[in-house]
């Protein structure tokens, strides 16, 4: 019978106890080893076999059952049996009241062969009272921990991932027996916890690789979309981590990167579709460019051609570089700045016939000011300015046709400008010479020109003057003074006749009493 003290008992009897009942029993068994202990109120038996043996189970079990009933110390205690075979084993929680679920031993092999090697029990980890092992494992587990900081790469996670699994198989070797299983499970949790905290973070960061390869503009909407959804992706896994994780700081530094590279690319994707619109208004702009292209006319026409390439130019060149529009939005701003400059060329070519035609009508203007006051060289001159500028405008310009009745009306008004120039040229040299006769070195006569005549009056005083030399030449038979009369009287009607000539106009000659004395009729 067992040692004991009121509801416990030593460990150490009933192992020795058990051990020598079994050996007696089976004889065949050599080394067979008995580990009894107790671990959270449950009675803990271990029965290991160390030599390759065909083991009698049933009456292995049966003597057991027999021994341990025979104790009524430890009845009370819930009991885990455990046979060890092919370094495996399975328990089951029994108490004796349950004689009939008392055992189930996990067999494996054929049959009923189980092989066993070595001395199993007393050399399995942590059976006695230390356990390096679990040092061990939360040693290589820190490691895994501590090697993850904000320079880790994909790389450092693997490789922590690894060493966790190290710490892994570590614990899962110690054995369910043993004191420390307990808190090596405990432990096993955590790092399984630890090492889903990894995967999320080698998801993490498997997407955010992904995104960033995928990033090499110009790319397509549907592109920029499949790498925000990497960011995504890999926010999303970053955020699956718990602030009790220890790689909780390295995510949420990575989160905010990931954030705001996601950031960035919901701007690419709003400059992409905002590129799309600017293309989309550039090319409608330059269909309206091209309509009024074709119907454009007048300066006002060109200038507003001129306008509406400049608008579509304008919004080729708001569209970012790293878009996918880009590339077409400068093809097509090369075609447009050609059609801007032609467009250019012509608005200019208008301009000037239109400046020209202005100026064309304002030297009509001018001109007909001065012949209302029959300013004629004024007038001439203005009206040569005008049809100067006429013809100054360039074939197939608006102007150049509104030019064309002007310029025969002008044609007119110039001709009948120079006539009337040349009339009153000749006029005023009429006057002139009539002056130079009737005035000069004295007053001899007076004179009325109009449009079919010239009336000249010979003053009173000019005529008796005549007479009278006449007279006194006669009465003192002066032949030099006759002479000399003579010779007055033939200049003055060759002046009066060569007046009538290029005047081309009749010269009468009167006395102071009205008479007509002479005519002069021009000769041709």
């Amino acid at each position: 019978m067992l040692k004991s003290t009121h509801d416990s008992f030593d460990f150490k009897d009933l192992e020795r106890h058990l051990q020598q009942r079994l050996q007696v029993e089976f004889p065949e068994i050599n080394s067979l080893q008995v580990n009894c202990f107790l671990r959270e109120k449950t009675l803990v038996i271990l029965v290991h076999v160390p030599e390759v043996v065909t083991l009698p189970t049933k009456d292995l079990l049966f003597q057991l059952k027999q021994i341990l009933s025979e104790e009524d110390q430890i009845s009370s205690y819930p009991m885990e049996l455990y046979l060890k075979v092919n370094e495996r084993s399975q328990a089951e929680l029994i108490n004796l009241d349950q004689r009939s679920h008392w055992l189930k031993p996990l067999l494996f092999g054929l049959g009923l062969m189980l092989s066993l090697g070595g001395l199993y029990g007393m050399s399995r980890p942590c059976v006695l009272d230390s356990c390096p092992s679990l040092t061990q494992a939360e040693n290589i587990a820190q490691n895994a921990i501590n090697s993850v900081n904000l320079t880790a790469t994909p790389q450092d996670i693997e490789q922590a991932q690894q060493e966790l699994d190290k710490s892994f198989n570590i614990l899962e070797n110690i054995p369910v027996w043993s004191k420390y299983h307990p808190p090596a499970t405990q432990l096993l949790e955590t790092y399984q916890q630890y090492s889903l905290h990894l995967e999320d973070l080698s998801k993490a960061l498997n997407h955010a690789t992904k995104a960033i390869s995928l990033a090499n503009p110009p790319l397509s909407p549907s592109q920029w979309q499949t790498v925000r959804l990497e960011w995504e992706n890999a926010i999303a896994f970053l955020k699956k981590l718990p602030s009790n994780s220890p790689y909780y700081f390295y995510a949420q530094v990575k989160l905010r990167q990931y954030q705001e590279n996601s950031k960035q690319i919901e701007q690419q994707i709003q400059a992409n579709d905002q590129a799309s619109d600017y293309l989309k208004t550039a090319q409608e702009t330059a269909k309206i460019a091209l309509v009024r292209q074709k119907a454009a006319q007048s300066l006002a026409d060109w200038q507003l051609v001129e306008k509406t390439w400049q608008t579509a130019i304008k919004s080729l060149q708001a569209i970012s570089s790293g878009t996918v529009a880009a590339k077409e939005a400068q093809n097509l701003i090369n075609i447009y700045t050609t059609q801007l400059v032609n467009a250019t060329a012509r608005k200019t070519i208008e301009a000037t016939a239109t400046d020209l035609y202005r100026q064309a009508i304002q030297q009509d203007q001018l001109a007909q000011k001065a012949a209302n006051i029959q300013q004629w060289t004024s007038a001439v001159t203005a009206w040569r300015n005008a049809i100067t500028s006429l013809k100054q405008i360039q074939i197939n310009t608006f102007q150049y046709n509104l030019a064309q009745p002007l310029l025969s009306s002008y044609a007119v008004s110039l001709q009948q400008a120079e006539t009337n120039l040349k009339e009153a040229t000749q006029l005023q040299h009429l006057r002139q010479d009539l002056e130079t006769i009737c005035k000069k070195p004295q007053k001899i006569c007076d004179y009325q020109i109009s449009q079919a005549q010239i009336k000249v009056n010979l003053t009173e005083s000019y005529v008796k003057q005549v007479w009278y030399t006449a007279s006194q030449a006669k009465a003192q038979t002066s032949v030099p003074t006759q002479v000399s009369l003579l010779n007055h009287i033939s200049k003055l009607e060759k002046s009066l006749q060569t007046i009538s000539n290029e005047a081309l106009k009749r010269v009468e000659v009167y006395n102071p009493e009205q008479n007509i004395i002479a005519i002069y009729e021009p000769i041709r």
